[in-house]
């Protein structure tokens, strides 16, 4: 048995109908069937995509690096901010009278802990920014508190105010009624006995 002829539906098609686009790796025009479509070849795609995924690997590294740097930054901060927290402490604690009267002051040794502390804190935020520098990343971006995420509005109360008591008919349940009584007719078998 001989196979239908195939029609060949590419020379059906004129050229001004089929459409082209060109291709996001390689620049050329192409013919595509899907509209999703964007690279002329599976080849022009892979390598598309692997550019892609490194430049996503390059931006995700950066933010690390970004994140790191402003946990040491605060960390730091969070150093120079307890000492004299704790002089202040120790300054309202010896006006009132609940200083340390046997031997030195508290806050001339919270004094001394903070001048011995001076040079290691410089220390560290120069660290912090030769390690910015190193990256590439600017010190505004570091040292920059963390925007907080915008809520959704799906995710976003609303305000008392706003708020409306709606008033609700009780929900009262139907008496219910016996189920009716279905009479059905049996059939008897009965066995006939030869005697």
């Amino acid at each position: 048995m001989i196979a239908p002829k195939q029609k060949d539906y590419t020379v059906m098609t004129s050229r001004a109908t089929r459409k082209t686009k060109q291709c996001l790796w390689c620049g050329s025009e192409f013919t595509y069937e899907r509209s999703t479509k964007k690279h002329c070849s599976e080849n022009c795609r892979r390598a598309f995509n692997i550019k892609a995924q490194r430049k996503r690997e390059k931006e995700n590294e950066r933010r690390r690096t970004r994140e790191a740097l402003r946990r040491r930054w605060v960390n730091l901060e969070e150093r120079r901010a307890d000492l004299p927290s704790q002089m202040q402490d120790a300054l309202a604690d010896e006006y009132e009278g609940y200083g340390n009267m046997v031997g030195e002051k508290k806050s001339d040794q919270i004094g001394r802990k903070i001048e011995e502390a001076r040079p290691l804190w410089d220390r560290d935020e120069r660290m912090i920014r030769r390690d910015a520098e190193k990256a590439g990343i600017p010190w505004e971006q570091v040292i920059a508190p963390k925007k907080p995420r915008k809520a959704r509005p799906s995710a976003a109360k609303p305000s008392v105010d706003s708020q409306m008591v709606v008033q609700r008919e009780q929900f009262v349940r139907p008496p219910s009624r016996p189920m009716p009584k279905i009479e059905t007719k049996r059939e008897r078998k009965v066995l006939h006995r030869k005697g």
